[in-house]
């Protein structure tokens, strides 16, 4: 696993065998960006359920202004920092947080202009999470959230979040919402 395009291009990103993660495969992540490039640069970035913060850390190497990760795993925690360490991204760059996704989610009083969403699959917690971070303002108006889950369907709208982008990947597919601005 590696980080594929930006300023760390071709770094490696430790964690791949991390018990109790599936890490992004390159060949999706490199679609992914492709489909929110544009929408990277200057990026307040939430990654939650972070696993080995793959999806944060390339964001990071595309331009974004800093990426909270957030994984209940101490492990995976553990991993992010090394990772954090390892490519050399300033503390100002980069938060992580060991906590469930309720609990930090309630606390935090933060707003993100891109927030990626890989919950264990066995979670079924998307269609709710959605309407939860625009309703608590988590979301900024404009901003994007990407969802990576197993196949199946998400709603085309949910509250002020429109689909943009929706491809499938073998047994996985990534769903990306745009919050209408006000």
């Amino acid at each position: 696993m590696r980080i594929i395009s930006g300023k760390y291009k071709g770094k490696e990103v430790l964690g791949y065998q991390l018990e109790g993660t599936r890490p992004t495969q390159d060949r999706v992540k490199e679609s992914l960006f492709a489909m929110i490039q544009n929408e990277v640069v200057d990026a307040k970035v939430l990654d939650l359920f972070a696993g080995t913060g793959n999806l944060g850390l390339e964001a990071l190497s595309n331009g974004a202004r800093h990426c909270t990760f957030v994984d209940v795993n101490s492990k995976a925690v553990q991993t992010i920092k090394k990772n954090v360490d390892h490519l050399g991204i300033s503390g100002s760059q980069a938060k992580v947080v060991l906590s469930d996704y309720q609990d930090f989610l309630t606390q935090d009083k933060g707003s993100y202009d891109m927030i990626f969403l890989d919950p264990p699959y066995r979670y079924t917690v998307l269609p709710e999470l959605l309407k939860e971070l625009v309703t608590n303002e988590k979301i900024t108006p404009g901003g994007i959230v990407v969802c990576e889950y197993e196949c199946g369907n998400l709603e085309e709208q949910i509250q002020d979040l429109v689909q943009i982008k929706d491809r499938k990947y073998g047994y996985k597919r990534i769903t990306i919402y745009k919050r209408e601005e006000d």
